[in-house]
């Protein structure tokens, strides 16, 4: 919400130190009386909810139709301009408001009033199916054409409420009595409620009072519409001057005033000039075709620049690597390579929210879902695809990949290799920083250690153990082990090295993790030779690198957001598969999305569908196989069987790929890898910074969408790995059915980094880490953020 209204309870003021306790404080007065006597709800009990944070308010009512649901309040930092948001959830009722912890205490009423408002009048579009309304029923030119009230205008009936309610308060002060009566006077007129307003547009106005009754106008603010609703002419003295003055201050200050629609047919609900799926489609491929020329316009031009330098020259680029939904944070002049993977390969038919949980995506000016679906309706993956092609174009793009590297004069290279059969690599020199959004990083292996879970950490261990064993040949052995390429086979050689130095899994703790990884990935590898194109990762689901009928029967290890996706591609794409899902407990947030439980009713037997989806809750460890009779590869996972195994256990933390020849120039030349997390002057989080430094030069790089999710764990220290992840949970909340590394997460992230970008004000920075694992320091240190 904005403040419209220079009043002493604008609900817009905030102050210059958190306050979060008083502002809770408030809250917790303030909720159940907008509940009970504007919304007409009545408590309920409380439900089991998973997960639930100790520092909030969490209550449970039924609607006036009967109807439970779970509102879950929390005061956190917000971006500036914003006092309140809330998440609204019909899919599973469970919703979030969120206000800022640095809002006046006395406007925290006022805050929820207006959000609660806008909560209901969601719950109530949504159950008729209907997009928000777009425009002001208030300011519309044709008051009698629909009678609906936008997200925003139930907002503004409710600080009515809430004033009204401050107004008969018996034991306020006459001073705020009157300010609520001011205040409920000055938003009648700029809500054009009153017919000499000057907002007032002269077209007829009936049913109001019907109209503000069905949306939750309490008794009191009935009354007092009745009463101050008139024209300035019709007010008593003491209003009527009130009135006057505040006409004066808003004379002076014309940007502020509410001006009616021009538009209001077109901008009412978008539903009936919505694409259908067909028109969507070509839409989204012409878009493709679009982006593809600008990559061969933009390809073009980097090499005739590249022609027109002296030799050892190259063009210098303001580089961001990677797109998805981070590109609603890039900027004009940078120039874009990203390989165009996730959405514009994955075989699902949509992601997993509904339009309505991701109401909040036009704020990252991305695009508007409900431009094309309802709001029950999973947003479709043609319409990321229109948005992401639409971002793309406007600076200069290559759809291909780049491959940086520090030259011998320490200047920042990026070999940039377009996809396809487009011409031969170009080389650029990057400048400044370069950003890098290469999405959320590879899968763990199962079976691995998640304090090293890679095979290029492992084997940096193992030889650094070596190393210092001081027998023969350990400095060979050493420098072998640290140029072993993350491929098929390594892991074999690793362990085979491993037993010839006497070096296992009693030598240190960081060394028996080490082989707890080469073990598991060496057994991953056996398998994968054995079971071609039977031993997945999801992410080979994910892009489409897999075959749905070289087996019926499905084995998928994880239990989380990425093993339901792939589950419901397999099961989509063969008609005849079956798929057990075996891995810990389901994570609370898949039982808000608009995918879970619609899935498993579909096909889970336990959930009255029809038996092709199965869940089991176990434990799992490295991948276990046995020989079928017939001599065919069987997979097995705490009891249960397939013809084929999907791992989707969890991500890696770890630095992008691409930044790998940065890392390795850095410690080849006696540097080391620092970190800061970066956020902008209200809190939000806006990814990491790396920098690269050595002796004679410095290198830093910016991480961030949902490749910043997840922090490298040889950088950061494990605090500041829950600081990201307690931002995560601000930015989306389980109840909404989102995750932080999301598609509406990151575009929203990437349009905070684009206002940050072109702010005056520098981001906001933790102090740099020291590495948290050398040769002669294994510390992790705990370093807290500015």
């Amino acid at each position: 919400m904005t403040d419209l209204f220079p009043d002493p309870l604008s609900s817009g003021r905030r102050e210059s130190t958190p306050d979060r306790e008083r502002v809770l404080q408030e809250a917790t007065a303030a909720l159940p009386v907008i509940l009970r006597d504007f919304h007409g709800c009545t408590p309920a009990p409380v439900p089991p909810v998973a997960r639930r944070p100790t520092a909030d308010i969490l209550l449970a009512f039924q609607d006036r139709n009967g109807i439970p649901f779970t509102l879950r309040t929390e005061a956190v930092p917000l971006p500036s301009g914003e006092v309140g948001r809330v998440h609204v959830n019909s899919s599973s009722q469970n919703h979030v408001l969120q206000i800022a912890q640095d809002v006046r205490p006395n406007d925290v009423g006022m805050a929820l009033a207006y959000e609660s408002g806008e909560l209901f009048q969601v719950r109530e579009d949504t159950a008729a199916d209907l997009s928000a309304r777009r425009d002001s029923f208030f300011l519309a030119l044709d008051r009698s054409r629909d009678t609906r009230l936008s997200p925003e205008d139930a907002g503004r009936v409710g600080e009515l409420n809430w004033l009204a309610h401050i107004a008969h308060l018996p034991d306020a002060s006459p001073d705020l009595r009157r300010a609520a009566r001011d205040g409920f006077s000055n938003r009648l007129d700029v809500l054009a409620l009153r017919e000499d307003s000057p907002s007032w547009n002269g077209a007829p106005f009936p049913g109001w009072e019907r109209i503000a009754n069905g949306h939750a106008l309490s008794s009191q603010a009935h009354a007092m519409y009745r009463e101050l609703g008139v024209p300035l002419r019709g007010l008593p003295e003491r209003d009527a001057a009130a009135l006057r003055a505040f006409r004066e201050s808003r004379e002076q200050d014309t940007g502020r005033l509410l001006t009616p629609s021009t538009s209001s047919a077109a901008l009412l609900d978008p539903t009936g000039s919505r694409p259908d799926k067909r028109d969507l489609a070509e839409m989204a491929r012409r878009s493709g075709e679009v982006r593809a020329r600008k990559s061969d316009q933009t390809v073009e031009a980097l090499r005739r620049n590249a022609e027109a330098l002296p030799e050892g020259s190259y063009p210098k680029v303001s580089l961001m690597i990677g797109g998805g939904a981070a590109l609603a944070g890039r900027s004009p002049d940078q120039l874009v390579v990203d390989g165009k993977g996730r959405w514009h390969v994955d075989p699902i038919r949509g992601i997993v929210q509904s339009a309505e949980q991701v109401r909040h995506l036009p704020k990252s000016g991305l695009g508007d879902p409900a431009a094309f679906v309802g709001p029950n309706d999973r947003v479709p993956l043609d319409a990321i695809r229109l948005w992401e092609n639409e971002a793309a174009v406007k600076g200069p793009v290559v759809d291909g990949h780049a491959a940086l590297s520090v030259d011998d004069q320490g200047r920042l290279l990026a070999t940039i290799t377009p996809a396809g059969d487009r011409g031969d690599p170009v080389t650029v020199e990057v400048k400044g920083t370069p950003v890098v959004a290469t999405g959320v990083p590879p899968e763990i292996i199962p079976g691995a250690s998640r304090s090293i879970p890679t095979l290029p950490e492992a084997t940096q261990v193992l030889a650094d153990e070596i190393r210092r064993s001081g027998i023969p040949e350990s400095l060979t052995a050493a420098e072998r082990l640290k140029k072993l390429p993350d491929t098929p086979g390594s892991a074999q050689e690793a362990l085979e090295t491993a037993e010839r130095f006497g070096v296992g899994s009693h030598s240190s703790k960081d060394m028996s993790e080490a082989m707890k990884t080469l073990k598991a990935v060496d057994t991953w590898d056996r398998a994968s030779q054995d079971a071609p194109g039977r031993l997945l990762i999801g992410d080979d689901v994910g892009d489409g690198r897999y075959d749905p009928n070289i087996t019926d029967e499905w084995l998928i290890a994880g239990a989380g957001g990425a093993a339901i996706a792939n589950a419901e591609i397999i099961l989509e794409a063969n008609p005849n598969a079956r798929v057990t899902m075996v891995g810990g407990q389901a994570p609370w947030v898949l039982s808000n999305d608009a995918q879970y439980l619609t899935l498993r009713q579909k096909h889970d037997r336990e959930h009255g569908g029809d038996g092709r989806l199965s869940v089991h809750d176990a434990r799992l460890e490295a991948v276990e196989t046995s020989h079928a009779p017939d001599g065919s590869l069987r997979f097995h996972a705490a009891g249960h069987t397939g013809g084929a195994y999907v791992a989707c256990l969890g991500r890696v933390a770890r630095a992008p790929k691409v930044l790998d020849p940065v890392r390795d120039w850095c410690r080849e030349n006696g540097g080391e890898v620092t970190g800061r997390l970066i956020t902008n002057n209200t809190g939000q989080y806006l990814g990491y910074e790396l920098n690269y430094r050595t002796e004679e030069r410095e290198i830093k790089t910016l991480v961030t969408g949902a490749a910043s999710r997840m922090l490298p764990s040889d950088i950061f220290s494990a605090k500041q790995g829950q600081e990201i992840e307690r931002m995560g949970a601000i930015e989306a909340p389980s109840e909404s059915g989102n995750v932080a590394a999301g598609f509406m997460a990151t575009a929203i992230q990437g349009s905070h980094l684009k206002q940050n970008r072109q702010n005056t004000n520098s981001p906001h920075q933790s102090p740099p880490t020291s590495p948290r694992r050398t040769p002669n320091n294994s510390s992790k240190p705990s370093i807290e953020r500015d």
